[in-house]
């Protein structure tokens, strides 16, 4: 099930901070536009119909009361929920009767606008539930069917295909997922596609075509369930043995509608993997992973196809070892920690070559060197939302490609825009205490200032400061505030009347003479002598 939504609201950090703590790919949910002011809210609204609307209670032109009353007189199936301060909390609270779902205060908090999210999309099936004939009800089901498909995906299908299966029944799957396997042959299929690059958010776009092709590509006795993700979508197909030749012609019809969208979106690539048919629901984690392994044997047999497991299941086994090592691993976690990515070019090169020159390699192989490798970088990471981020943009890198060489290489190009930008937030942190040390010494360079009063100003360790200060200006702390105060008496020097013992006290040296011995190791010629040249 998915969902369209709108934003709006004039201050874009907040649409910055919506986005990033909605659960929004979890729930389905597609941010289809971003709105600044109620009259373009207005606009994109009425053009765009979203399933529903996240709007600020106070924007110019229209505020958040006026956008739905006039929303309402042309689209009055949009729900709302709005941001409100508490100000304007009551004015929000009365408004719950105009077609709105729920109000947020502000500042907006991660459960509470999760749990809002989550009653809208419940609150949009049960519109369309009602709203559409039993046509429809079929393909939309209602949210706890879609909970349950969720979960049917993740701990079974892909249980599968991580190699972890779990135990599954024909009787639990009933319960548990509400899916009933009625006959008694079942069948994975999981379709892969470049189209996610193209579409981006129009992605639903295809998800509502591929559900008119399975209906129009196996007849009414065939059982199908679609599982869709992020990247792929796991079809699990249940039928009669008489019906074999209907699924494989099914499967056909299936394979050239998809690959037809061509005619709208442009080249793209499609695959389909398809599993051996099964007789016992246990086996049905296995199933799938066939289905994924067949899927990638795109790398093997290049172009759009149908991949059978039956084709691949006897290609030539390989070890990882024969790829990298477990030290090559490490490096591979090391240089992502360390964000070392001249390291890791080289890394990634030679395995690169190594995978190149595998000859017809079984695909589950190559989908254990694939699954390794990203393993190694992102378990380097720190950050969630960064590793989640990371990993999302290797999974759609290798989407792009058509070798597996290729995949390691587009893996890293997407570790090196990471390793990049982390080197550079690194040198913009250790720039930063480097940019408030220089401004002191030029500020109290008169004074008995030390390395650990500089530390105290700029907020980090003596250690930290004395360390990164050399690294950044090629100085040490004590070097560099005495180049300022020579620097400054050059200009007393050349410019006043002052003595030199009154211009070794303006510079922070109250010995004259020990003045005058660091000046002349400094310019090479005594401050008197200096002044004679210059003043």
């Amino acid at each position: 099930m998915s969902y369209r939504m709108i934003i709006a609201d004039d201050e874009k950090m907040l649409i910055q901070l919506v986005r990033k703590l909605g659960h929004f790919e979890q729930l389905g949910i597609e941010i289809i536009d971003e709105c600044y002011d109620g009259e373009s809210a207005l606009e994109s609204i009425l053009k765009n119909r979203p399933d529903f609307v996240l709007s600020d209670i106070q924007m110019p032109v229209y505020d958040g009361l006026e956008l739905i009353e006039r929303v309402n007189r042309k689209e009055p199936d949009i729900l709302f929920v709005l941001l409100s301060g508490y100000r304007y909390f009551e004015y929000a609270r009365s408004a719950i009767q105009l077609n709105v779902v729920d109000y947020l205060l502000k500042p907006v908090e991660e459960q509470q606008l999760n749990e809002i999210l989550y009653k809208v999309c419940r609150l949009v099936d049960q519109k369309r539930l009602a709203s559409q004939d039993r046509a429809s009800l079929e393909s939309y089901q209602s949210a706890e069917e879609e909970n349950r498909r969720k979960l049917f995906l993740e701990e079974i299908l892909k249980s599968g295909s991580s190699g972890d299966p779990v135990s599954c029944s024909r009787e639990m799957i009933e319960e548990k997922y509400g899916i009933q396997i009625t006959h008694p042959l079942y069948q994975v299929l999981v379709i892969d596609t470049s189209l996610s690059e193209i579409l981006g958010a129009k992605r639903t776009a295809y998800f509502d075509k591929l559900g008119r092709f399975l209906k129009e590509s196996f007849p009414d006795r065939v059982r199908f369930f679609h599982f869709p993700d992020c990247r792929r979508d796991y079809l699990l197909l249940n039928y009669c043995a008489k019906d074999r030749s209907a699924v494989s012609s099914g499967i056909s019809m299936l394979y050239y509608s998809i690959r037809d969208l061509g005619e709208i979106y442009g080249e793209f690539r499609v695959t389909i993997g398809q599993s051996e048919p099964q007789t016992d629901t246990p086996l049905l984690p296995a199933a799938a992973r066939q289905a994924l392994i067949s899927s990638y044997g795109r790398f093997i047999f290049y172009g759009s196809q149908i991949i059978r497991y039956s084709q691949i299941a006897d290609l030539r086994h390989i070890a990882p070892d024969a790829v990298f090592s477990a030290e090559d691993l490490k490096a591979i976690s090391d240089g992502v920690r360390y964000f070392r990515s001249d390291e890791l070019g080289e890394l990634f090169q030679k395995i690169s070559f190594r995978v190149q020159n595998l000859q017809n390699p079984f695909p589950g192989d190559l989908l254990r060197v694939f699954g390794r490798v990203r393993d190694a970088v992102l378990g380097a990471v720190q950050d969630d939302q960064e590793r989640e981020d990371l990993g999302m943009a290797m999974e759609e890198a290798e989407q792009k490609v058509r070798s597996a060489d290729q995949v390691i290489r587009a893996y890293y190009q997407e570790v090196e825009k990471y390793t990049t930008a982390k080197h550079r937030q690194l040198s913009e942190r250790m720039a930063r205490p480097v940019e408030e040390t220089v401004r002191f010494v030029h500020s109290r360079y008169a004074e008995a200032i030390s390395l650990e009063d500089a530390a105290r100003q700029a907020g980090v360790s003596a250690s930290y400061l004395s360390r990164v200060f050399k690294e950044k200006t090629g100085v040490g702390f004590s070097e560099y505030l005495t180049q300022v105060r020579i620097e400054e008496s050059q200009r007393l020097l050349s410019m006043t009347g002052l003595s030199v013992k009154e211009i070794a006290l303006q510079v922070g040296y109250p010995d004259e003479k020990y003045y005058a011995k660091l000046f002349k190791k400094a310019t090479g010629i005594k401050p008197s002598d200096y002044r004679r040249l210059y003043g």
